[in-house]
């Protein structure tokens, strides 16, 4: 998903977040591509950074703070 809540509205977030969260439960794998580092930190198992198409972390979001 690519910055799948920059269009719709609060509510309809919550919606999604709540799919999101119900596929994790079922064990399929989410690609979530933000800027809102709000969002990745609240859906996020582990987190890669890309700047310039290139990798320049890649760690599990509870080894990570939105300052970092």
């Amino acid at each position: 998903m690519d910055e799948p809540t920059s269009a719709i509205a609060h509510k309809e977030v919550e919606s999604l977040f709540a799919k999101i969260r119900s596929l994790r439960a079922a064990g399929k794998s989410i690609i979530y591509i933000s800027h809102k580092m709000d969002e990745v930190f609240e859906l996020a198992d582990d987190i890669s950074v890309l700047r310039d198409g290139t990798v320049v972390s890649s760690q599990p979001a509870s080894a990570l703070t939105a300052g970092r």
